[in-house]
């Protein structure tokens, strides 16, 4: 794998939310700037109160699924 070379992106077009591999309606291939992108992690923490104590503890409950944003400009 060339880390270098310069490759096209490419999205898959599915007809539902679910993305079942058998469904695919297409593929959009555009050139893509590495700065035009930004990508979120979150992680969600949940609160509750031991019994006899006066103060919160905070727990890991999950991963929020990632956000990606693309920036294309079609010419």
């Amino acid at each position: 794998m060339n880390l270098f070379k310069l490759e096209k992106l490419k999205i898959d077009a599915y007809p539902s939310s679910a993305r079942n591999m058998g469904e695919k309606k297409g593929t959009f291939e555009v050139m893509f700037n590495p700065e035009s992108y930004s990508q979120k992690y979150s992680v969600a923490y949940g609160k509750f109160k031991v019994l006899g104590s006066r103060s919160q503890t905070v727990d890991y409950q999950r991963t929020r699924p990632s956000e990606l944003k693309l920036k294309l400009v079609l010419d």
